[in-house]
Parts: structure tokens; C-alpha cells; sequence
């Protein structure tokens, strides 16, 4: 009885020691998997711009928007994280082209056109890629209307871009784009003769991350 009395106790002693070494070790592991939130969004750093087409040579004309504002943000231990939750809105009266004729002309004879569109306002629902490209799917309101919108996405260093072609028609947008055409028939006149503004116009988003790892 004695020396089962002895074995049983050392058992005993060494199963307590050996579940011991395994939650250290689980707790070692589940600490040294656990990553730091150090990316964030910079508003500052951030530039929307889009072109738009005329001639039947489909001629680009770059423009941006001066104002805008990015909701929803979020620190995240990966660049593409911080917008996966994000809200944005853009003001069409912040319009710039570098010619106050033409951005005034963009917004009574476009937008103004359209209803309830004195700003652009979408979300990001997803994201798809491998953190250094991949796709960000939006849905994009415009013309009182939600549409959805993909923009391809590249990451270089801190440097995230995203660059989609938005087709108006998606946002039954054609009659601002006729009336602003008509309005500009001239301008948009090219060497065939043919006034022509096109539907499509890409855009454009760049921001450089805040970026305070470890």
C-alpha cells in the first residue's frame, strides 16, 4: 500500500507540474500572436481626384475635390484594415479644375441637374486583395440613388491608391451629362467636328497611412 501510496503522489505531483509548462505555454503562444493596432488614416494626407473625357478621342480633363470628409476609420494592425468600416462624403461645390468657369458650369449644369446631389456619399462594404492589391467594393450614392462601385487598390510602403471608372448611367446621371455637354458643345467640339462628352469618369483616391509600430 505504501509504495502506491508513493507512486500515486508523484503522479500526482508531476501531471500538476507538466499542465502548468502547457498554460505557460499557451499563454506565451496566444501573447506572441497578438499583432498592434499602428496604422491609422491622415486626412491630410489624402487627395481625391477624377478625370473626365470629351472629344471622340476620349481627351482626359483632370479635376479634384478640395473638401471631403472620411468617417469611420479605424486603427488596425494592417493599412488595409483602417477603412473597413469607413463612411465618406464629398462636396460637389469643392470641385476644382484649376478654371472657376468650368467647375461652376460642372456644378449647376451636372449635378445640378441631378436630385439631391449637392454631395457624393457612399461606404466601403468590403475588401478583397492580398494587402498589396486587391479591390475595395463601394456602394456610391449619387442622383439620390446607390450604385455599386469597385476601385482596384495598390499599397507601396505607407502609400495606399485606390482608381475606379465610375459609368454615370449607373446613377442615371445621362441628363446632366447631355446638358452639360450642351452647355460646353463648343469646348467639346474636337477636330472631327463632334461635340462629345463622354459617361465614364475615374477616380481617384490616394492617402499616405500613419504608420507607429513597434
Amino acid at each position: 500500500m505504501k509504495k502506491v501510496f508513493l507512486f500515486t503522489t508523484a503522479f500526482i505531483v508531476l501531471n500538476a507540474c507538466n499542465n502548468n509548462s502547457k498554460k505557460e505555454n499557451q499563454t506565451e503562444s496566444t501573447d506572441s500572436t497578438q499583432t498592434e493596432a499602428c496604422y491609422s488614416f491622415d486626412e491630410a494626407q489624402t487627395q481625391i481626384a477624377w478625370t473626365a473625357y470629351k472629344f471622340t478621342e476620349a481627351v482626359g480633363v483632370k479635376g479634384k475635390f478640395n473638401s471631403f470628409e472620411i468617417e469611420g476609420t479605424q486603427k488596425a494592425d494592417n493599412a488595409i484594415g483602417v477603412f473597413e468600416k469607413s463612411l465618406f462624403k464629398i462636396p460637389v461645390n469643392s470641385i476644382s479644375t484649376g478654371d472657376t468657369s468650368r467647375d461652376r458650369k460642372i456644378q449647376q449644369f451636372f449635378f445640378g441637374t441631378l436630385n439631391n446631389t449637392t454631395s457624393l456619399s457612399g461606404k466601403v462594404d468590403k475588401i478583397e486583395g492580398d494587402g498589396k492589391k486587391g479591390k475595395f467594393f463601394l456602394t456610391f450614392t449619387m442622383n439620390n440613388m446607390d450604385s455599386p462601385l469597385e476601385m482596384e487598390y495598390t499599397l507601396d510602403s505607407n502609400t495606399l491608391t485606390l482608381s475606379g471608372l465610375m459609368i454615370v448611367d449607373n446613377w442615371n446621371a445621362q441628363a446632366g451629362i447631355q446638358k452639360l455637354n450642351e452647355e460646353c458643345k463648343q469646348l467639346h467640339t474636337g477636330a472631327d467636328g463632334k461635340s462629345v462628352l463622354w459617361p465614364e469618369v475615374k477616380l481617384e483616391i490616394q492617402t499616405v497611412l500613419n504608420r507607429n509600430c513597434n
